[in-house]
């Protein structure tokens, strides 16, 4: 059963959000890193959730190298889906959420369980995503 949301509750998570932890999980074993070593190793994560379901995800702990992708953002009550178009390719990433004022944390694991990934994003103060 899929739930949608009010415009309201869209609007929650609508601006600008920033890794502020991060960690994964192999094989029940955690590599968690923290707000300040983020910043240390200069890492980027920022995901830009607009009006009308647009998407913006600008990154370089994917290869070292800042990336930036466009796409959309669908949520409902459990799930989070980000479609984004990587080159040639659209890839579509659905994850658990919760939203807790200014924090949104992200989960996803793959299909047989032996890794997951825990992304915690900090809204930025001042932000206009119209």
């Amino acid at each position: 059963m899929v739930f949608t949301l009010s415009n309201a509750q869209q609007n929650r998570i609508t601006g600008t959000w920033n890794v502020v932890e991060f960690t994964k999980i192999i094989d029940g074993k955690p590599y968690t890193t923290n707000k300040r070593k983020l910043k240390e190793e200069a890492s980027v994560w920022e995901l830009s959730f607009m009006k009308e379901g647009v998407l913006k995800q600008t990154s370089n702990m994917r290869n070292g190298a800042m990336e930036s992708w466009n796409g959309t953002w669908e949520q409902s009550t459990e799930e989070l889906t980000l479609k984004l178009q990587l080159e040639e390719r659209e890839i579509q990433i659905v994850y658990s959420y919760e939203l807790n004022e200014d924090i949104l944390v992200l989960k996803r694991s793959n299909p047989t369980g032996t890794w997951k990934v825990v992304g915690a994003f900090q809204r930025e103060k001042s932000t206009d995503h119209n």
